[in-house]
């Protein structure tokens, strides 16, 4: 509990504070259960890092690799970006407690861009982090051959940028060298004197492969803590806690053991159900729901739910008929039903083709017809198109009485009754000439 207390001035302990009393107590703590040496495991999410507050583990760590790998499928080559970084910190500091140490690579750019890192990490409740001195065009994993590094000159700006940066003086700038690998121990450990002047509060080592050279680093900066990165797989020997206590190291990290873990537990869920078309195989390797549940809190966010919205005392009661009507016009509108168990869509289609129907009907059939050798149009209308007020009955009675008195006088060519077309067509392809008659 003391990691969530409060500092020695009575007043809340910042995130960067906690980092620093866990690495005091733990250091001190020769006989506790990890001798002296304080272990941070990485989680490569915020759910690892509830079940890393649950194993009673005191630091979390967020792995620049890990993150490129779980969240982008990317290798760890520098290709994130301070914001996808500064996500997954906020993500894990907002569900845990424990303090955060987060891999700011290089610092993603200038100067300028590794203030802006410590503040920005910092913002979202970091507790520290650690910039390291290789290239940033040519970053590379720290166990990986052919890595370059900066001056010290350069990586000296770096740190002082990132000092000058933080506004709580307690948030740990912690200061890796990859230049064992290329440069070697000595070169190395003048860089760590310039990088501590320069305001480094621990040091990283990074990819150590003998416990002396260990010894080497903690006996040069007594006063300043050393972190030992125990990275499955790479060039460092999987030293013990014991080993690493009496080299006086006071960080043993844990960066990706989570996450391989995690992996290749995942890889085998996915093979056994493409072998046996089932998980079943694989149920041993899983959390239970009920183990999910209680990481999560989960029946404490139900309870909060069911006090916001109580669920009724008896079911709850059926709609009115009433509420019917409303329903279907509701439906209606956003082009469910329609009437007569019609869709809106069949019923507006349908309306359309009688109102066309009707306009036909209204007009009439348009002939071509031929009187006195020449061809004309008639409109032919039908009985369902009366007039229907007194005036057009009116000049349609007048129009009829002049078309009568046409007829008495020319008594040529054949008088039909046109009551449709194909009797007109008939006529028409017997050679007579053709006048029309109501």
């Amino acid at each position: 509990m003391w990691l969530r207390g409060v500092n020695g001035l009575g007043v809340e302990a910042t995130a960067g504070w906690r980092l620093r009393e866990a690495v005091r107590v733990g250091v001190a703590s020769k006989g506790g259960a990890w001798g002296g040496v304080v272990p941070v495991v990485g989680a490569p999410n915020a759910y690892a890092a509830l079940l890393a507050e649950r194993a009673g583990l005191p630091l979390l760590y967020l792995s620049g690799s890990t993150l490129s790998a779980s969240s982008f499928g990317l290798p760890d080559l520098g290709l994130t970006t301070l914001d996808e970084v500064v996500e997954d910190a906020r993500r894990i500091t907002r569900v845990s407690k424990l303090p955060l140490l987060v891999d700011a690579d290089t610092g993603f750019g200038g100067v300028l861009n590794v203030a802006r890192t410590i503040q920005e990490l910092e913002r979202v409740g970091a507790a520290g982090v650690h910039i390291e001195d290789q290239e940033t065009q040519h970053k590379r994993c720290g166990h990986r051959p052919n890595k370059r590094v900066v001056t010290t000159g350069e990586m000296v700006d770096r740190l002082q940028a990132a000092v000058a940066a933080r506004r709580d003086r307690s948030f740990v700038i912690m200061a890796r060298t990859d230049s064992v690998a290329s440069e070697g121990l000595d070169a190395a450990l003048k860089r760590a004197q310039a990088y501590i002047d320069a305001g480094a509060d621990m040091l990283f080592p990074e990819a150590l492969t003998h416990i002396d050279h260990y010894k080497a680093f903690t006996s040069a900066f007594p006063d300043t803590p050393v972190l030992a990165n125990l990275t499955e797989f790479g060039r460092t020997p999987l030293f013990t806690l014991e080993e690493l206590s009496q080299a006086k190291v006071a960080l043993a990290l844990f960066p990706v053991s989570a996450f391989r873990a995690a992996a290749r537990a995942t890889q085998h869920v996915y093979e056994t159900v493409a072998k046996d078309g089932s998980q079943s195989a694989a149920i041993p390797l899983m959390q239970t729901r009920e183990e999910l549940y209680d990481v999560l809190g989960y029946d404490e966010y139900e309870k909060a739910l069911d006090a916001l919205y109580p669920p009724p005392a008896t079911p709850a009661a059926q709609a009115p008929a009433a509420a019917a009507p409303a329903a279907v016009a509701s439906l209606a509108s956003s082009g469910g039903i329609g009437t007569e168990g019609q869709s809106v869509e069949e019923a507006k289609a349908k309306e359309e083709k009688n109102e066309e129907k009707e306009e036909e009907e209204e007009e009439g059939e348009v002939l071509l017809v031929e009187e006195n050798g020449e061809k004309k149009e008639e409109k032919v209308v039908s009985e369902t198109a009366a007039p229907n007020n007194e005036d057009e009955k009116k000049e349609k009675k007048k129009e009829d009485e002049e078309s009568e008195d046409e007829d008495e006088d020319d008594d040529t060519g054949v008088v039909i009754t046109a009551d449709s077309a194909a009797a007109i067509e008939e006529e028409l392809a017997s050679g007579k000439e053709i006048k029309l008659k109501d």
